[in-house]
């Protein structure tokens, strides 16, 4: 059976660069990664494109990306399925959930 992890980041903001932000942006990707919106079928993702709450990733073999979310960076890596729930600003604190399905993720915080 696997293992079904959500996991919440907080990260504090030092600058207002993502408030009211609904979604994130996929900054680099290398190999095979998909993504599905809810009732879509799966698609290659494209550098630059918006990703909506709710939307699946996944990477294949020696696959990775990574994704923008304004205060930080999340890192994709290979063989994970991982779906974007939220994005909240709320009171100076950025709050991103995401279900885990499998995989891992790494989280880098940006410089000012």
């Amino acid at each position: 059976m696997k293992k079904k992890i959500i996991l919440v980041l907080m990260i504090t903001m030092l600058l207002p660069s993502l408030f009211g932000q609904e979604k994130a942006f996929i900054k680099e990707y290398s190999g095979k990664v998909t993504f599905k919106e809810p009732g879509r079928d799966w698609q290659p993702v494209a550098k630059g494109m918006k990703v909506a709450m709710g939307t699946t990733l996944s990477t294949g073999f020696d696959s990775n990306a990574v994704l923008d979310l304004g205060t930080s960076e999340l890192m994709i890596k290979h063989l994970t399925r991982m779906t974007l729930e939220d994005l909240i600003e709320e009171e100076g604190t950025i709050t991103t959930k995401l279900f885990l399905n499998v995989g891992r993720v790494g989280v880098k915080g940006k410089k000012n």
